[in-house]
Formats: C-alpha cells, sequence, structure tokens
C-alpha cells in the first residue's frame, strides 16, 4: 500500500509540472527581427559566407585530394591503402561541405 501511495504522489508530481508550464504560456514575437538593421546584415553575411563556401569547399578538397595522391604515389603497399582512404574523405568532405553550403543558402533565403 506504500508503494502505491508513493506512485500516486510521483504522478502527481510528474502531472502537474508537466501541465502548470502549459497554463501559463506567453506569445512573444520577434517583433520585426527580419527588417531591423541586425537581421538585414545578417541575412547577408550568411549568403556571402555561403557563397564563398561553395567555392572554397571543392578547391580545398581538389588541392587536399592531389597531395594525398602524391603521397599515395611514394609510398608502400600498406600506407598506399591509407592515403586512398583520405583521398576519398577528401573528396567527400568537399561534396559535403557544397550541400551544407547550399542547404544554408536556402534556409537563409527565407529570411
Amino acid at each position: 500500500m506504500n508503494n502505491q501511495k508513493k506512485m500516486q504522489t510521483y504522478l502527481k508530481r510528474v502531472f502537474f509540472s508537466l501541465v502548470i508550464p502549459v497554463l501559463f504560456i506567453v506569445p512573444a514575437s520577434a517583433g520585426g527581427l527580419a527588417g531591423s538593421t541586425l537581421g538585414v546584415g545578417l541575412k547577408e553575411l550568411i549568403s556571402d559566407v555561403s557563397a564563398l563556401l561553395i567555392v572554397l569547399c571543392p578547391l580545398t578538397a581538389a588541392a587536399a585530394a592531389g597531395f594525398f595522391a602524391i603521397r599515395r604515389s611514394m609510398s608502400d603497399e600498406q600506407d598506399g591503402k591509407l592515403w586512398e582512404k583520405r583521398i576519398k574523405t577528401a573528396i567527400f568532405c568537399g561534396v559535403g561541405g557544397c550541400l551544407v553550403s547550399s542547404v544554408i543558402t536556402l534556409l537563409a533565403s527565407y529570411f
């Protein structure tokens, strides 16, 4: 019987901890943040950085992959496999960086 009372007390506490915050919800808005100087500047900054990343990611990936290819050609068989894995990782990161930058540009266009 003692366990049942503890369980009821616990359930009441959980219920009230979930219900009480819902009763005190206060609606709020940003108040025109998108039209402010800060909002416009932030939008421009995001678009400029994402445009730079779209150009910069493939170039750095190609440079890293080229460096890794040179290192692979100078290595033995066992190390060559490691450099091959690094080449694939560099290419994957270059493509992934372009995709992430494109998604950021897409999301920033909704401001």
